[in-house]
């Protein structure tokens, strides 16, 4: 490996700790990663607009309806 990675000096130690860390990130598993936080993020979005999820309301009040009458009179 270089003398350096990234144009940051490191020592021999450093470098065969980077070495090791890169070579566990294959990219099936960056992949598999970035799939899993694309499904957390939906699911969360999900939550949100089926209102599993965020602020309530006090009894069945629409979310429109709710902004609507908080609004200043124009």
């Amino acid at each position: 490996m270089p003398e350096t990675y990234n144009n940051v000096p490191m020592t021999e130690e450093e470098a065969k700790l980077v070495a090791e860390r890169d070579a566990r990130w294959t990219g099936p598993r960056l992949i598999a990663l970035c799939a899993v936080s694309l499904g957390i993020a939906l699911l969360i979005l999900w939550s949100a607009a089926w209102r599993k999820i965020g602020p309530t309301f006090e009894g069945e009040v629409p979310l429109i309806h709710y902004l609507d009458t908080t609004a200043p009179n124009r």
